[in-house]
């Protein structure tokens, strides 16, 4: 039978850790009175092996939470932990104590999935898909303010640190089996920069944001009179007051009214009004109405309501493996789908007496696809240090390097970075408003030059297709065959396994550079303050910012040299005092 003990004493907590101490992993876990570290309470701190459990009551024992320092910063043993990121900030923000060597299950769970979708990862359901368990969560959603803790919830709190050691080694095994250690590993050793980029949270000066919301809603307003107005004697549906009703945001309605107009629309998708968008402006005025319309629903007021109430600042939500690629995504609000405008960025600050580091990776999926398919001419290009589409632009259309146009490189721009997401003639002649023909030529050229870049990318995709799986460089896997939920036609195989080993990769780059930044930083005032793939943004005191840049930039280009080998790494740094390159 397990035993549960409440410790209410240092000599019993100096017992717990003795016995703690000699096990291979201890089961790592805390109970709150919320979800949000400044406005909630932590209540209850769990450490188990896989026989016994130990309880520290914090609201009846505070003192004994210092004395687990020592036990949580050691190399061994292993903390197990389900979805770790929210315990670490509990534990740092709450008690300012750190923990080392974890085991997230929560992240193990989705690394063997391989990216499949309809899994859930949830406590409950992984100790079911790997342990053929069902555990009660009745308790999870309890009251765990009041003064007194029931027998039931007390048992809640220790099962869930209980089996997560019974977790750590069936999916230890299966993380064996699939080559997937090291990945494992990467991620766990990112856990605390990710669960610390959410604590210190981006501060957003809200006058500012007001007035461009204001400023968004006057132009979104004028834009869609004007659009209306454009439209109006097509639409038989008019007001009593002679005003035009069409709906701008229903497809089918203003397909209808262009139609009426002589244009040729097979959809409305904004792909095919760009294309066309030169030859009827009516249609600019469409892209640039559905451009204020997002801006203002995705960027509005709305994201005021984000402000924590006691730090001034928006904490969101990351997803540390948010995308089957391993990239992060994020929510509540989602920060790293700003628009890349100065206008927008401008209104994210440093506080006073700071400044904002923004480091970014130069075309780091190409240096990864140049060094992976060993394209003696890409890597050449960058080894040159000169312009790379303004190279690839010369190759494309013929012409010396020297009569490179801002349009000719904007197109090989497109196609540098469009062939790692599998893009093909009709989606580039669309990017770049050019006839198909045109664009198959492009194309052509484009792998007549890079001719290794083709074959890798030609086997990557056939891979994809026979193993039913691809991987990154450091072994993270995705799979790729269709489910019973999911079905992958043969093109989005293909695509997947172009792309995916690329992304990835770098996502694992970025993984890595914020592993060893959150170290090299730890004595300095930085602070990572957000995550947008190849970029990272930090806030630091103002002193510090030359010197923080250096070792950011340093740290950053080791990540990149740890997976890309025949390129150099660049990372382009900016110091300012708002979120700006």
């Amino acid at each position: 039978m397990t035993e549960i003990k409440i410790l209410k004493t240092s000599s019993e907590l100096q017992q717990a850790i003795q016995i703690l101490t000699q096990a291979e992993c201890i089961g790592l876990d805390t109970e709150t009175t919320g979800l949000d570290p400044y406005t909630s309470k932590l209540r209850l701190i769990q450490i188990a092996t896989a026989k016994e459990a130990f309880i520290i009551d914090l609201f009846h024992t505070p003192q004994l939470a210092k004395e687990l320092k020592s036990l949580l910063l050691a190399e061994k043993p292993i903390k197990i932990l389900h979805n770790a990121k929210f315990d670490l900030k509990m534990l740092k923000h709450h008690l300012g104590l750190e923990v080392n060597s974890i085991f997230d299950t929560i992240l193990a769970s989705k690394l063997i999935s391989g990216g499949r979708e309809g899994e859930s990862h949830s406590l409950a359901k992984t100790v079911t898909r790997f342990l053929g368990i069902e555990i009660d969560k009745s308790e999870q959603t309890s009251n765990w303010a009041e003064n007194n803790l029931s027998e039931s919830q007390i048992e809640y709190a220790a099962q869930d640190a209980l089996i997560v050691c019974k977790l750590y080694q069936a999916q230890l095994l299966k993380l064996c089996d699939l080559g997937l250690l090291e990945t494992a590993e990467l991620e766990f050793d990112c856990v605390s920069a990710i669960a610390n980029m959410e604590l210190a949270g981006m501060l957003l000066d809200k006058k500012r944001w007001q007035e461009i919301v204001k400023e968004t809603e006057t132009k979104h307003l004028r834009v869609a009179t004007e659009l209306r107005q454009a439209l109006e004697p097509v639409d038989e549906q008019m007001s009593l007051f002679g005003e035009s009703t069409i709906n701008l945001d229903s497809p089918s309605q203003v397909q209808e009214a262009l139609r009426k107009l002589g244009i040729p629309l097979l959809d409305t998708r904004s792909s095919h009004l760009q294309h066309l968008a030169k030859e009827f402006p009516i249609l600019e005025q469409l892209l640039e109405y559905r451009s204020l319309q997002k801006a203002l629903s995705s960027y509005g007021l709305g994201i005021l309501k984000f402000i924590n109430p006691v730090t001034g600042r928006i904490h969101a939500n990351f997803f540390q493996i948010g995308t089957p690629t391993g990239r992060l995504s994020c929510q509540e609000p989602n920060l790293q789908q700003i628009p890349h405008s100065a206008n927008y960025r401008s209104c994210f600050v440093a506080a006073p007496g700071n400044q904002l580091i923004v480091a970014d990776y130069s075309q780091i999926e190409l240096r990864i696809l140049a060094d992976w398919a060993c394209d003696d001419v890409l890597i050449n290009a960058f080894n040159s240090g000169a312009d790379l589409h303004c190279i690839t632009a010369s190759q494309m259309f013929g012409i010396a390097l020297a009569s490179v146009t801002p349009e000719h490189r904007s197109a090989a721009k497109q196609l540098n970075y469009g062939i790692i997401y599998g893009m093909g003639p009709q989606g580039l002649a669309n990017r770049i408003n050019r006839p198909l023909g045109e664009a198959e030529r492009l194309i052509d050229r484009y792998f007549l030059t890079y001719s290794s870049v083709a074959r890798w990318l030609e086997q990557a995709g056939r891979d994809a297709l026979n193993n039913k799986q691809t991987r990154t460089r450091l072994g993270r896997l995705m799979y790729t065959e269709s489910t019973e939920t999911h079905e992958l036609p043969q093109s989005a195989i293909i695509r997947l396994g172009k792309n995916m080993p690329i992304q990835g990769t770098s996502a694992d780059i970025s993984k890595y550079a914020m592993m060893l930044l959150y170290r090299s930083l730890a004595k300095t005032s930085a602070r990572l303050i957000n995550n947008v793939h190849d970029e990272l943004v930090f806030e630091v005191a103002k002193d510090e910012a030359g010197e923080v840049a250096k070792i950011i930039e340093k740290e950053m280009v080791a990540a990149g040299q740890e997976f890309i080998h025949n390129v150099p790494v660049i990372v382009d740094l900016k110091i300012s005092e708002a979120w700006l390159k």
